[in-house]
């Protein structure tokens, strides 16, 4: 096992990749892509802040649930996930999730094929988790 020693301390979020070779961070523009050293080799634009991160398990995905957003042409905001393709470092999805509140928690089922999000609502089911599903 090896010390990444140079990140930032000014990051809130963090994913990385089930071979430990990609890190995820979050940062003023977005998601910081690193390598294993720590280096970051992408950056991966957003202007919503991030709430959480996950890789897909093979890795081919990174997918963020992000703050509030109005849909274009919408009236409500939203917490979508953004999804990006880490080999192109370019969005692929965004899901609309028409969440309340912030989503807390995203991971990918084990098979990749399945965005995983769980979110507090103040209604009265308390946790509500939702299932996405997304043509891969």
């Amino acid at each position: 096992m090896s010390v990444v020693k140079d990140l930032p301390s000014s990051f809130q979020r963090i994913a990385v990749s089930s071979d430990g070779g990609l890190i995820a961070t979050d940062s003023t523009v977005g998601v910081d892509l690193r390598d294993h050293s720590g280096k970051v080799i992408a950056q991966l634009e957003t202007e919503a802040i991030l709430n959480s991160m996950a890789f897909s398990p093979d890795e081919e995905y990174l997918a963020a649930s992000v703050g509030r957003v109005r849909p274009v042409g919408g009236n409500e905001y939203d917490y979508p996930i953004m999804v990006w393709g880490v080999v192109k470092r370019e969005q692929v999805a965004v899901f609309w999730t028409r969440r309340t509140s912030k989503i807390e928690t995203l991971e990918f089922s084990p098979d990749g094929r399945w965005p995983l999000a769980a979110s507090i609502q103040r209604l009265a089911c308390g946790i509500c988790a939702r299932i996405i599903s997304w043509p891969r």
